[in-house]
């Protein structure tokens, strides 16, 4: 029985070695790295071979009984077995070299590199990085596989494209998990677009909604829709904003689809009122959806609030000029012999007061 441990050739005899690159190549050199084996009972003159896991290196050189060297073979995984075999004579195993977890240095392919991918999942993702192995490897995004992983032909071990799998949200967290190897670290992410304003969804539906009429989304990403406010409304779908009442019209519920005209006796003189208002003393208006109450005539008065119509100057008074709460009694030497009259008149040498 053979008997040894590994290091890398760098470090001289050891007890293991780890962050060992996919592709088993020194990216300072190019050249495929090598380990050392030192153990007991080594034959420079036997055909050797060397099984890191289930990855068999050939280009191996026995130096003395109780030292080799070999190229490091592609492979992943953590505490990987070595085993070394010389003829029918095997060493026992021992989990000694570790491979490099995974690194991502680029996630891209959605509208705005790795930001408002598609929710429906229509988007190819490219990933770029370090020690991502020879191929079968996944891509998880934001706990869900992403689909169709391949491995780019001429450098498999750093590029990796993937068709991202429908979803909602932010800074979802983005893996690369190795065929029976280890899985990555670090923050790499993507955001799914949001619903855009007058949208909502409800937890993780990625259908994007239209607001109903009534109600408005003046955010993206928004969960639900609002209720308009009180002196507005939204008689369409998708709305962003909730249109003010216009002159002339109220309202006073929330989430409504029209504004309700004013009533008589009342008027809305500006946009956006919950309640009209009554017309004042010495104005009136008989329709409705008045932006102004009218003023009384000459002749006539109104000394209420809230009325549609005004009252004509009782007999002795008269008033000559619109818009009064009262009218004015007849001058001494004046009469007004009927309602509603603008002025009075003189009285005769006969009948006068």
């Amino acid at each position: 029985m053979l008997w040894f441990r590994v290091s890398l050739l760098s470090t001289g005899a050891g007890q293991g070695t780890s962050g060992c690159p996919t592709d088993g190549i020194n990216p300072n050199t190019g050249l495929a790295y090598k380990l050392r084996v030192f153990g007991l009972r080594f034959n420079p003159d036997l055909a050797t071979s060397v099984n890191v896991g289930s990855w068999v290196s050939r280009s191996v050189v026995v130096f003395n009984n109780t030292y080799l060297e070999f190229e490091l073979p592609v492979g992943a995984g953590t505490a990987r077995s070595v085993i070394v075999t010389q003829n029918s004579a095997f060493s026992a195993p021992m989990n000694l070299v570790s491979y490099a977890a995974p690194n991502i240095t680029t996630v891209s392919g959605c509208a705005d590199g790795n930001t408002n991918c598609e929710r429906n999942g229509t988007d190819i993702l490219t990933i770029t990085g370090f020690n991502f192995g020879r191929g079968a490897a996944k891509v998880i995004v934001g706990g869900e596989e992403c689909l169709n992983v391949t491995h780019f032909s001429g450098s498999p071990h750093t590029r990796l494209t993937c068709r991202v799998p429908q979803g909602v949200g932010y800074r979802r967290t983005v893996l690369v998990v190795q065929a029976d190897g280890d899985i990555s670290r670090g923050a790499s992410e993507l955001s799914y677009r949001p619903c855009d304003k007058g949208f909502y969804s409800e937890g993780n539906n990625i259908t994007c909604v239209p607001c109903q009429t009534g109600r408005y989304s003046n955010l993206v990403a928004q969960p639900f829709c609002l209720d308009c406010p009180v002196g507005t409304y939204a008689n369409e779908t998708q709305q962003t904003i909730c249109q003010k009442c216009e002159q002339g019209k109220f309202n006073n519920n929330t989430q409504q689809t029209q504004c309700v005209p004013c009533g008589q006796g009342t008027f809305a003189g500006a946009d956006g009122l919950v309640n009209c208002v009554p017309c004042p003393v010495g104005k009136a208006f008989n329709g409705i959806g008045a932006i102004a109450c009218t003023d009384c005539d000459s002749g006539k008065y109104q000394d209420e609030t809230g009325t549609t119509q005004c009252k004509p100057c009782p007999n002795g008074t008269a008033v000559d000029f619109g818009g009064q709460f009262s009218c004015p009694d007849c001058k001494p030497g004046f009469y007004s012999p009927e309602p509603g009259r603008s002025t009075c008149l003189p009285c005769t040498q006969a009948r006068r007061v």
